[in-house]
């Protein structure tokens, strides 16, 4: 036991971004009964010159409450808003990952440009827009993935035909910030110049 404590807190202290993560588990390690009082002694000093004075039972419960009340963001879950995408099930999409206060954010020049408040806001303006211009739904198809920390990057192209017959096929990056629970903050790149041949 001495030895795996050793090692899993040894292995996290170098990242600086870990220290809360550090003062959890030191918590949770005091509380196993297996734990020498020698080995709670050193996590306790360990813990204090990480952050001094801030060692106490209230503050690593809190920490550990708060640590349920959101999730991390896993393959999973991406694979399954990537399904909806691709599957053509825009509103499964928008409703189930998509945060109601989201703010989304297309960028450039086109006639969709801009910051749109909420996922009503998004939904009634840039959407309606868009399959009003559009003959049919859209098929996109996601290329790479990309995951670091609460941030999901997208690089993905599509398909569709505009209401003047014409082909309108788009490549797009999006950015995507997660809050614990759905993305909240969403950043859009894509070509706007093909955008605003087909928007009426």
């Amino acid at each position: 036991m001495k030895f795996r404590l050793k090692y899993f807190l040894g292995n996290l202290l170098p990242s600086q971004q870990h220290h809360d993560k550090l003062r959890t588990l030191s918590y949770a390690a005091l509380s196993l009964p297996e734990v020498m009082p020698q080995s709670k002694m050193a996590v306790e000093s360990l813990s204090n010159s990480i952050h001094p004075n801030r060692f106490n039972e209230a503050y690593f419960k809190n920490k550990l409450n708060n640590r349920n009340l959101s999730m991390q963001i896993t393959r999973n879950y991406i694979n399954n808003a990537i399904h909806l995408l691709e599957t053509g099930a825009i509103d499964q999409f928008l409703a189930n990952v998509i945060a109601e206060n989201v703010e989304w954010v297309i960028t450039g020049s086109s006639i969709l440009a801009g910051l749109y408040t909420s996922r009503d806001h998004f939904v009634d303006t840039a959407i309606s827009r868009l399959k009003s211009s559009l003959d049919g739904g859209i098929q996109w198809k996601v290329h790479n993935v990309i995951i670091d920390g609460s941030f999901v990057v997208l690089e993905m192209t599509s398909k569709a035909i505009a209401k003047s017959g014409q082909p309108h096929n788009n490549q797009y990056a999006w950015i995507l910030e997660f809050d614990g629970k759905m993305f909240n903050k969403v950043r859009v790149y894509f070509d706007d110049v093909l955008v605003d041949k087909i928007i009426q």
